[in-house]
């Protein structure tokens, strides 16, 4: 079958859903379909490429920051999906597409898919959902978005929501979508899963924590525990990057707290399993790619109740 994926950030930029799409890709390459992956152009990235068998297109896009990306970049992504999806669906000869967040890709997705008339499933991922905490969609401009959102949901085959929180927080946003709804899980391949525990071989404790460094992560958290164990030997790890991290680095002025910014994601398997504890302390997370990731690696977690 020749899938599309479409994707408004795809590695080496992006969060959890881009990483989540890329391991879909290359697993469905493994199952013997063509996959072709359409997003986002941005700085020093080919406009064409293939990755482990996958097809990736970029789109012209004023995409500049590798994490969080502010209305004009996305706006700039939504101008060129709207103008240039359906003729690259239709060049590569889609028969379905799978679309990562409702949006914007979702919007773009659904409406070519249905002029191809072929299937469309949209994947929920968390700050496309309205009602998730401190996602895109608070404010003003997230009011605006709804009407976007309801027409991607309304025109898909299916709604996959990557936990059951989201399903809950879509049912309440479009009670009539029940029906065509499906929780597909974040996964992690085999060759992640560890065979025995994680551990630092140190005295001293080794806290890890690996996300975006924007608001929601709330990684003062964090720095603000580890300051009330002054009298404890830890050492905490960050990874990530984002634009919060000249903050944070003076948040932590004092603390034994070394900031590693974004790593590849092969780096970062290898790093978990060198600590001892891993922390996520964010405010919601659909099903979080990182924490799965430190429970491959044999770590135990103290996290918040974030979804």
């Amino acid at each position: 079958m020749r899938i599309a994926i479409v994707i408004h950030e795809f590695p080496p930029v992006g969060g959890g859903a881009a990483t989540a799409a890329q391991q879909t890709a290359r697993a469905l390459v493994c199952d013997h379909h063509e996959v072709l992956v359409v997003t986002a152009g941005t700085r020093g990235a080919p406009a064409y490429e293939f990755d482990n068998g996958v097809e990736i297109h970029r789109l012209p896009s004023l995409r500049l920051r590798t994490f969080a990306p502010g209305p004009l970049e996305l706006l700039s992504f939504c101008a060129s999906a709207a103008l240039l999806l359906t003729r690259e669906l239709r060049q590569f000869r889609a028969e379905g597409v799978i679309s990562y967040f409702a949006v914007p890709a979702g919007v773009f997705a659904t409406r070519s898919a249905r002029q191809l008339s072929i299937p469309c499933v949209v994947s929920l991922r968390g700050s496309d959902v309205p009602g998730f905490a401190r996602g895109r969609l608070d404010g003003k401009a997230g009011w605006l978005a709804h009407p976007a959102i309801r027409s991607a949901l309304s025109t898909a085959h299916r709604v996959a929501p990557n936990s059951a929180i989201l399903a809950d927080l879509a049912r309440q946003f479009m009670p009539d979508i029940d029906d065509k709804m499906v929780i597909v899980r974040n996964g992690i391949e085999a060759s992640a899963l560890a065979d025995h525990p994680a551990s630092s071989g140190d005295e001293i404790l080794h806290l890890i924590q690996v996300g975006q460094l924007i608001e929601r992560k709330r990684v003062e958290v964090t720095l603000d525990a580890l300051r009330r164990l002054s009298d404890v030997p830890v050492h905490l790890s960050i990874v990530g990057s984002g634009p919060l991290e000249n903050s944070l680095r003076h948040a932590a002025l004092g603390l034994r707290v070394r900031f590693l910014g974004h790593l590849p994601r092969s780096q970062i398997l290898s790093l978990l399993r060198q600590h001892d504890v891993f922390i996520m302390t964010s405010l919601a997370e659909g099903m979080s790619n990182a924490m799965l990731e430190a429970i491959a690696a044999g770590l135990p977690i103290i996290t918040t109740r974030n979804g």
